[in-house]
């Protein structure tokens, strides 16, 4: 039985889509894994901050004298810039990753759409 030309372009390109959706889904888990590790970092930065804003009370406790307060004052400052440095930054690529998935996510659906059109002209 010979197979009709335009069927068999039409499973050549069911091929290429099947393939291109295991790749956007190896993509979209690849994302997913980064948005986790990125929650894990910033857990770990909330516990970091926690345990910095002890110390900083400990310190001014401890150093009881104008100059005392001061160091501590200017160390606390010097680790808020860094911390809101760093919260731009896990914004930004929260931001980015959250961009990447929502286009991989729409080729999926686009790649199912076009799937689901070339199996129902097959059955024509």
């Amino acid at each position: 039985m010979r197979i009709e030309p335009r069927s068999e372009q039409i499973h050549q390109i069911l091929q290429q889509l099947k393939k291109e959706y295991r790749i956007n889904d190896d993509k979209l888990y690849e994302v997913k894994q980064k948005q986790a590790r990125l929650e894990s970092v910033e857990m770990t930065i909330f516990e970091i901050e926690r345990e910095k804003e002890e110390l900083l009370l400990q310190a001014r406790e401890v150093w009881h004298g104008s100059l005392g307060t001061s160091v501590a004052d200017d160390a606390a400052e010097t680790g808020h810039q860094n911390l809101r440095k760093l919260r731009q930054t896990l914004e930004q690529t929260r931001d980015d990753l959250q961009e990447e998935k929502q286009g991989i996510q729409n080729r999926l659906y686009e790649i199912e759409e076009q799937r689901q059109v070339l199996h129902k002209e097959l059955k024509r």
